[in-house]
């Protein structure tokens, strides 16, 4: 169907494939071939797609700015390093759940592509602090960047993003278990324009990380804390008191009366506990 598809559609600038399980590397190769504008494509869960089929897209397609090839468990470094290499104008790639990529991958994709708006990690296991570390130092247009269960990030990464990265509004960090206080609060101090922070099982964290929030991030739309059990009451309901535009809270299990009194500062604020 994606070869039938390909040839007499020259001018294709966005596909969606994800989920096509018994895509391969014909079809890759047939776009490459006849729609040299993609500038979008998805290849989620395309788990029978090889490098060779995405060397194939990103030689031929240099257009290309965003790239999903997340949940493919197959996907290495190689794959990475061709997208690196031959797409500069990348501004956006989901990696999520590609667990054989390590930071080389990632050091090419920074290098290479110094466009990038938004970055997907989640779920990258084999990430070190190096990784985001050389996403910080080369991608200071960066708004959008998950870490989630990359848990051998520490603060060194989020204080290398915060101090670069300052453009950020989407962080999510959660299940990084080793992330501190300092970290948050570089990142509050730096990234004003935050709008959403998840730190959900960042279980080192303190009111501190949460207080720091709440003094330099206005924009905050969402903040999950929950599972970080030494965040009390007190901070939470100074976040909402000073982050107005705030809609959605994860935080550990609040009292139904502490519930109704922020809810009179911001009635828009929705709960969830964890």
């Amino acid at each position: 169907a994606v070869i039938a598809l390909a040839t007499p559609c020259a001018k294709l600038t966005t596909i969606e494939l994800g989920d096509c399980y018994n895509l391969t590397d014909a079809a890759a190769i047939a776009l490459a071939s006849h729609c040299a504008k993609l500038t979008s494509i998805g290849l989620s869960c395309c788990g029978n797609l090889t490098v060779d089929g995405v060397l194939a897209l990103t030689s031929h397609c240099a257009k290309l700015t965003s790239i999903d090839l997340s949940s493919c468990t197959n996907r290495t470094d190689a794959t990475v390093i061709a997208v690196a290499t031959h797409c500069a104008n990348l501004t956006s790639i989901d990696l999520t759940y590609c667990r054989n990529i390590t930071d080389a991958g990632v050091i090419a994709l920074a290098t290479h592509c110094t466009k990038l708006t938004t970055i997907n990690l989640r779920a990258c296991r084999n990430l070190t602090d190096g990784a985001v570390i050389a996403i910080g130092a080369c991608c200071a247009k960066l708004t959008t960047i998950s870490m989630s269960g990359c848990y051998m990030i520490t603060d060194a990464a989020a204080i290398a993003l915060a101090t670069r990265c300052t453009n950020l509004t989407n962080v999510r960090l959660n299940g990084c278990r080793k992330i501190t206080d300092t970290a948050v609060i570089s990142l509050a101090t730096h990234c004003a324009k935050l709008e959403s922070i998840d730190l959900e099982y960042c279980v080192k964290l303190t009111d501190a990380a949460v207080t720091a929030l709440a003094n330099h991030c206005d924009n905050l739309t969402s903040v999950g804390v929950g599972s970080c059990r030494s965040v009390t009451t007190i901070a939470v309901v100074e976040l909402a008191r000073r982050c107005p535009k705030l809609t959605r809270i994860g935080a550990p299990a609040i009292n139904s009366d502490l519930v109704h009194m922020i809810k009179k500062i911001n009635p828009n604020i929705i709960f969830r506990y964890t």
